[in-house]
């Protein structure tokens, strides 16, 4: 049902019913992956406690053609002034940029560029052309590291943002939200075809209490350090972090156990 919200809840022993803006639903198990501003983490009463990093980051699109200016579909810059990444999708470029705005303040308007993006275009287009082609998205947002108390209340089961969210820096939320998504499938959707519930109860008690885990442990401290690596501002400590970066890129090996790690291929979430 797209389009449509729930807006309250009524949990059994056996099902829950959703009331939602269209009509109720009775269904055996939800599965909570309506993002950060979970609908049903709020109806369930889920805690989501961490922080908010205290400045806005800015996303916007555009069709300029940054691939004529000789960069590559997936592309990052950190320096004194912040951080830019432009990423290559099917129909436009998208551009993330932080700012010095407060996160606690509303933000600013989007009839006009801000002019953090205005200066990071201008670089990276080698002048005003960008301007020219509209600005398809001009979006602020926050950022925060944050895990909900449980990933599982009765028959609800959250998974991706609306189970934790971290810093964007390194795409961690995403990679962790998709194997959310495919271990939780794997462990409940046999038992749901055998019509087995006891088996159903230990696969949603266990992908909980395995993800949960891999949430505080391994998720925030790594998009935690990743962030506060990309936002230094001493010179030599920047000139370590790309040193790194390139010894690993130059040897197969660490560089193929640096892609690994970076999408959580790495981690055994099994289970075991």
């Amino acid at each position: 049902r797209y389009r449509t919200g729930v807006t309250g809840v009524e949990q059994g022993d056996d099902a829950v019913l959703l009331h939602t803006t269209a009509d109720a639903v009775r269904a055996r198990w939800v599965i909570g992956a309506d993002g950060a501003h979970s609908d049903l983490r709020r109806c369930f009463a889920v805690a989501f406690d961490g922080d908010t990093y205290p400045t806005l980051s800015l996303v916007a699109a555009t069709r300029f053609p940054f691939e004529h200016a000789d960069l590559a579909p997936v592309s990052y810059w950190t320096g004194p002034l912040g951080r830019v990444s432009l990423i290559r999708t099917p129909d436009a470029w998208r551009i993330a940029v932080s700012t010095s705005e407060p996160a606690s303040e509303p933000p600013p308007g989007a009839d006009v560029p801000h002019p953090t993006l205005r200066a990071a275009l201008d670089r990276l287009a080698g002048g005003p052309g960008w301007q020219s082609y509209p600005i398809e998205q001009h979006q602020f947002y926050r950022s925060h590291q944050r895990v909900a108390a449980t990933f599982r209340s009765g028959r609800l089961v959250l998974a991706g943002d609306a189970a934790h969210l971290t810093s964007t820096t390194g795409g961690m939320g995403l990679n962790s939200g998709v194997h959310d998504a495919v271990d939780l499938a794997t462990r409940l959707g046999p038992a749901l075809a055998a019509g087995d519930a006891e088996a159903q109860e230990r696969a949603v008690a266990r992908y909980a209490a395995v993800h949960r885990a891999v949430a505080c442990g391994r998720v925030q401290p790594v998009t935690r350090a990743a962030r506060a690596a990309v936002d230094a501002r001493d010179v030599a400590a920047r000139a370590a972090r790309l040193a790194d970066l390139r010894a690993a890129a130059a040897d197969p090996r660490a560089r193929l156990r640096h892609l690994r790690q970076a999408s959580m291929l790495a981690d055994d979430v099994s289970g075991a």
